[in-house]
C-alpha cells in the first residue's frame, strides 16, 4: 500500500463513528442528491414510496439472478433462463406504425454459434446506445421464434470487455420498479447509495443478541442483500432464507416489540380515570333499562 493510502486508511480509522443525528440526517438525504437522479427519476422513485436513502436502502431485491454460469450459445435449452457473451453480429431497427414504437432486432455470435435478439418498443436510449460489433454479456429465457431460430426476448444486457470474464460472473438483483425505470438505473441508485450511506445505518442490535441467533451487523446484511458475494446460496435468497434476510427481519421484529413494550410500560404508568359510583337520577333511569340486575 502506498504512504498516501495508508494515511488515508489510518485517517478514517481514527475518525468517531458517526452520531445518531448525523446518521438520521443522512438517511434522510432525499434521493434526487444521488448522482444521475434528476427531477424525472425521483418522481419514478417516489411512485414507489422511495424518497430517502434510507427507502432506497431498505427497498430490498425480491429475487435473485444467478449470472456465475455464463454459457457458449451452442448450450442453450429452450425455455431456460441463461447468460452469454458475444459480439452483436447484426443489428436492425424496424418501426411498426401498429406498435406506435421501434423493434430492434440483433444477432449475438461466439465461437460457437448465434442467437436472436429481440426488443419489442425499444426506447432511443437502449436503440442508440448499441452498435455492431460490441461485445455484449446478455441475460434472458430462451424461445423459439416462427422462424424455428432460438432468440432471447428483452433480454438483459451490458457492454463488456470480454478481457474481464471473471468479473462479468455475478449474482445480480431484481428489485420492484415503476414502468419507465430501466432495472439497470435502479441498481445503479442502490449501489451508489449503498457506497455512500452505509457508515450511517446504525447497528441497535445487542452483540449478545446477535452472536446468540447468528445474525450479522445491519449494514453487513444490506450489503449482501444489494450486492451478493459469488459464494452466496442463490436459492436461500430467492427464498428469503439467508442470514442477511434473517437479520433484517429479526431487527425489524426486534424494534417492533421494542416500541410495544415501551408502549404498555408507559401505559402502566399512567393514571386511570376514576369512574366514581354515582348515585344520581340518570344513574338510576340506566339501571332500570339493564334486563337484568348488577
Amino acid at each position: 500500500m502506498n504512504f498516501a493510502g495508508r494515511d488515508s486508511l489510518e485517517k478514517k480509522s481514527s475518525q468517531k463513528p458517526p452520531s445518531v443525528r448525523e446518521c438520521l440526517r443522512a438517511l434522510a438525504t432525499p434521493l434526487h442528491y444521488l448522482k444521475g437522479v434528476g427531477p424525472k427519476r425521483a418522481a419514478q422513485l417516489e411512485s414507489l414510496g422511495l424518497k430517502t436513502v434510507e427507502d432506497l436502502l431498505y427497498h430490498l431485491p425480491f429475487r435473485y439472478e444467478d449470472r456465475r454460469e455464463i454459457a457458449k450459445v451452442s448450450q442453450a435449452v429452450l425455455g431456460r433462463e441463461v447468460s452469454f457473451v458475444g459480439r452483436l453480429a447484426a443489428l436492425q431497427r424496424r418501426y411498426v406504425p401498429r406498435r406506435r414504437g421501434q423493434i430492434l432486432l440483433a444477432t449475438l455470435q461466439d465461437d460457437t454459434g448465434s442467437i436472436d435478439l429481440v426488443w419489442y418498443r425499444a426506447p432511443a436510449f437502449l436503440a442508440n446506445g448499441l452498435a455492431r460489433g460490441q461485445t455484449l454479456l446478455v441475460h434472458g429465457k430462451v424461445e423459439r421464434s416462427l422462424q424455428a431460430r432460438l432468440r432471447l426476448v428483452h433480454p438483459d444486457f451490458e457492454i463488456v470487455d470480454y478481457e474481464e470474464d471473471l468479473q462479468l460472473k455475478r449474482i445480480l438483483p431484481v428489485y420492484l420498479r415503476s414502468a419507465g425505470l430501466p432495472l439497470s438505473f435502479m441498481r445503479k441508485y442502490t449501489a451508489q447509495a449503498l457506497a455512500a450511506y452505509r457508515g450511517y445505518v446504525p447497528d441497535g442490535l445487542p452483540a449478545t443478541i446477535v452472536a446468540r441467533h447468528g445474525l450479522m451487523s445491519i449494514t453487513e446484511a444490506l450489503g449482501e442483500l444489494h450486492e451478493p458475494p459469488l459464494e452466496a446460496d442463490v436459492r436461500a435468497f430467492n427464498e428469503a432464507s439467508s442470514v442477511a434476510h434473517r437479520t433484517i427481519i429479526f431487527d425489524e421484529l426486534f424494534y417492533l416489540q421494542l416500541g410495544l413494550s415501551l408502549r404498555r410500560k408507559s401505559r402502566s404508568q399512567t393514571a386511570a380515570i376514576h369512574l366514581g359510583a354515582s348515585r344520581g337520577p340518570l344513574s338510576a333511569r340506566m339501571r332500570e333499562l339493564l334486563p337484568f340486575k348488577l
